[in-house]
C-alpha cells in the first residue's frame, strides 16, 4: 500500500502558522524506523572517520545524502531545505526528527526496502578502509 496524502489536519499549527514546508504524503512508522537505523548508521561512519561524535546539527558530507537539520532562522530559502534525502526520497520534519514527518514521495514497503538498502549499501560505501 502507497503512503496517504497529508492534509491540514496532518501537520502541527506550528507548521502551519509559520510555513514550514511539508511533504505531500505521510510518513508511516516503518518508514521512520528505517531513516532513524540511516542516521545512526551515518553517526557511526562519521565516527570512524573524524573520531568525533556527530550531534546532527551539522551536515555529515556524505556523498549523495543531503542532510539538514530544522532551520531555526528567518531565511526562507534556508528553511525550504530537505531535512533528510537520498535518491529521490525527501523527508522533512517539525523541529525534530520524528516530529510530524513528511515525504514527498509515496511506495509500497517493498519499494521502501530496495531505498533502504540501497541507502544503507551507498553509506557503508563511506567506511574509511585502515
Amino acid at each position: 500500500m502507497k503512503n496517504k496524502k497529508i492534509t491540514y489536519q496532518d501537520i502541527e499549527l506550528g507548521q502551519m502558522a509559520f510555513g514550514n514546508p511539508v511533504g505531500q504524503f505521510e510518513c508511516p512508522e516503518y518508514v521512520e524506523a528505517m531513516v532513524a537505523y540511516i542516521l545512526n548508521e551515518i553517526e557511526r561512519i562519521y565516527w570512524n572517520k573524524n573520531q568525533k561524535e556527530w550531534d546532527r546539527n551539522e551536515d555529515p558530507k556524505i556523498k549523495g545524502i543531503e542532510y539538514c537539520p530544522y532551520y531555526w532562522g528567518e531565511n526562507k530559502k534556508e528553511a525550504r531545505e530537505l531535512n533528510f534525502s537520498f535518491g529521490e526520497v525527501g523527508l522533512r520534519w517539525y523541529k525534530y526528527f520524528g516530529r510530524s514527518m513528511t515525504l514527498n514521495v509515496s511506495k509500497n514497503e517493498k519499494e521502501w526496502r530496495v531505498w533502504f538498502d540501497a541507502c544503507l549499501d551507498h553509506i557503508r560505501k563511506q567506511e574509511p578502509h585502515f
